[in-house]
């Protein structure tokens, strides 16, 4: 009977941790995108993750990515009162 190899796809426990940790990292960059979208600082989110504030500036520019409607200052809300 001749050796089978070990495949290395999907069913390899390395190649699953590595699937894994790329989605959390991309469910971590959209938690980033809306805190950022809803007026967080760069600062604060560079705290919360445990990164620098630059590396947060690096990763979302701020200046393309714009704030909710809603959540502008003078557009409403209970802010305005």
């Amino acid at each position: 009977m001749p050796n089978k190899k070990p495949k290395a796809d999907a069913e390899s426990p390395g190649v699953a941790i590595k699937a894994i940790a790329k989605e959390l990292e991309g469910m971590k960059n959209l938690l980033a995108l809306y805190l950022i979208k809803s007026g967080a600082t760069q600062e604060e989110i560079g705290i919360a993750l445990g990164i620098a504030q630059n590396t947060v500036s690096l990763r979302f520019p701020s200046k393309r990515i714009k704030r909710f409607e809603h959540l502008k200052r003078g557009k409403g809300g209970s802010h305005d009162e």
